[in-house]
């Protein structure tokens, strides 16, 4: 009965992970900033914390996707830009543990531990101000990766689209040095 319990919960577990569209963002912005300044962006070099051996692909998804939504926001992409994205990636083991209630016995319920282990992916992206220097915006979020795991391109695209979603909110709170409500 436990098996099936923990099988059952497994299986509704994989099925909404599956399902998930929604991410929870993770962002701050320097308030001093008017991001109507800034028209253009290019990407500031270095390894993106890429794992060894890690699908470079996955590598080339992100910044496609990071275009995609800087283009829809309005921002070219030039060589010498106003703007320069920093984005990198880190992937932790994370150990969850779960406590299900038996509440059927009469006069005790017993708490039977769940742990559960896998690997968290965080994208993490960072606009900096090339002008002075300055990041201006940051913006992360996180989920379950694994090995070979299916839709990978559909879920690069849908964390890139939240995060800048959320830039967008933040970036247009403050318009021309006013604050707008």
């Amino acid at each position: 009965m436990k098996i099936q319990k923990i099988l059952l919960f497994s299986f509704i577990l994989i099925l909404f992970s599956n399902c998930a569209t929604t991410y929870h963002i993770t962002s701050d912005y320097e308030s001093e900033t008017v991001f109507n300044n800034f028209k253009s962006y290019n990407y500031l070099n270095h390894d993106h914390n890429f794992p060894l051996g890690a699908n470079l692909i996955n590598q080339q998804r992100i910044e496609h996707a990071i275009e995609s939504e800087l283009g829809q926001l309005g921002y070219q992409k030039k060589d010498n830009p106003d703007l320069l994205v920093s984005w990198f990636i880190t992937v932790k083991s994370v150990t969850r543990v779960d406590y299900y209630y038996d509440h059927y016995s009469r006069w005790r319920f017993f708490a039977y531990p769940s742990v559960y282990k896998y690997e968290e992916g965080t994208l993490v992206i960072d606009i900096i101000d090339k002008a002075n220097n300055l990041v201006v915006w940051h913006g992360k979020t996180s989920d379950h990766v694994y090995e070979g795991m299916p839709n990978v391109d559909k879920k690069i695209k849908r964390a890139v689209n939240a995060i800048f979603k959320q830039y967008a909110k933040d970036s247009k709170w403050k318009k021309n040095g006013f604050a707008m409500n």
